[in-house]
């Protein structure tokens, strides 16, 4: 099979370029151009090394067919950026929408899915169907394997560079839990720089900030704790945390969007206020609990969101997109 997959955005870093990766990974055996919208980074260019690359603002029959496909997904692509005014695509080849947040309109395609039952629901469109992304097993560089010392307590934080989700608020938030366990090292990814000195300050000095990156998620094999508090975002997936419990990172985080259809009672913790953050961070000071927890985030993930399980997933939504096409829906 060849695969053409369209994302809006050049970044693999927070955005649905990482789905795409994923995809690639999950079907090894097709072939793979993937075409993004703006000029993808060199981190970008790097992590798609084994595809052909292409950059394009809209999808036009003549690139199609320039660049070879037997199918097309998008990637929360809009009607702006296709030729297509009806609600399914005149196209010689499938068409499979991948919804990952709720844009106003999509492009309309032979089969549409979402990224999550969170999703489905809030597109208000009859038969959406649920296909949960597939993610790696983070990069273990520091060769920690599946072992953290019960000596050492690190609870992080790992989300994009921008400001709506690094809410100044989060300084008290933190502060309260750095009073209350004045053992745990706290570390953070993708905090903005001008944000730092206030959380450094709000951590009693115990924080560490790393930069965002495509590799960044290889701290999250030192961390026993994945911890995310911002409710003025829901995420309608929450991709790190499914990459957090394949690394046997336990999540503890809002009790919102797509991340309650990932954690249960055995694999985390739905928090819905600072109490309940505490009392979970209480039971994880425990590396007894912590342990049992953490198996059982390798356990559920390894089940749900490997690449083998995703690469089912996607053949099935084929099969079906390929079936609705040729029928003339």
């Amino acid at each position: 099979m060849r695969l053409i997959q369209m994302c809006n955005v050049g970044n693999i870093v927070g955005g649905t370029a990482a789905c795409a990766w994923s995809v690639t990974k999950s079907l090894p055996d097709a072939e793979h151009t993937v075409v993004f919208r703006s000029a993808p980074t060199k981190e970008t260019r790097e992590a798609f090394a084994h595809c052909k690359i292409e950059v394009a603002k809209n999808v036009e029959p003549g690139l199609l067919e320039k660049w070879g496909g037997d199918f097309l997904l998008l990637h929360n692509v809009s009607p702006e950026n296709v030729f297509w005014n009806q609600n399914r695509p005149a196209l010689k080849i499938p068409v499979l929408q991948y919804v990952h947040s709720a844009m106003r309109r999509h492009a309309g395609a032979d089969l549409t899915v979402a990224c999550s039952l969170f999703l489905a629901q809030r597109l208000n469109r009859n038969g959406v169907k649920v296909v949960y992304q597939g993610v790696p097993c983070p990069k273990d560089t520091a060769g920690n394997g599946s072992v953290r010392s019960g000596k050492e307590f690190i609870v992080g934080r790992i989300c994009t560079p921008c400001a709506k989700k690094w809410p100044g608020w989060l300084v008290q938030f933190y502060q309260k839990l750095s009073a209350e366990f004045p053992e745990i090292r706290w570390e953070f990814v993708g905090c903005p720089d001008a944000f730092r000195p206030e959380l450094f300050r709000a951590c009693h000095q115990q924080a560490t900030f790393h930069e965002a990156g495509w590799e960044a998620r290889r701290h999250l094999n030192r961390w026993r704790v994945l911890l995310y508090h911002n409710p003025d975002v829901e995420e309608t997936f929450g991709r790190t945390v499914a990459e957090a419990m394949r690394a046997g990172t336990v999540p503890v985080v809002d009790n919102a969007g797509g991340f309650v259809e990932q954690i249960g009672t055995q694999n985390g913790y739905l928090c819905s206020d600072q109490k309940a953050f505490s009392a979970a961070l209480e039971e994880q000071s425990s590396f007894e609990l912590w342990s049992r927890k953490s198996a059982c985030c390798r356990e559920t993930t390894d089940t749900l969101f490997s690449f083998r399980s995703f690469r089912q997933r996607l053949l099935e939504s084929f099969e079906q997109a390929v079936g609705f096409h040729f029928a003339g829906r």
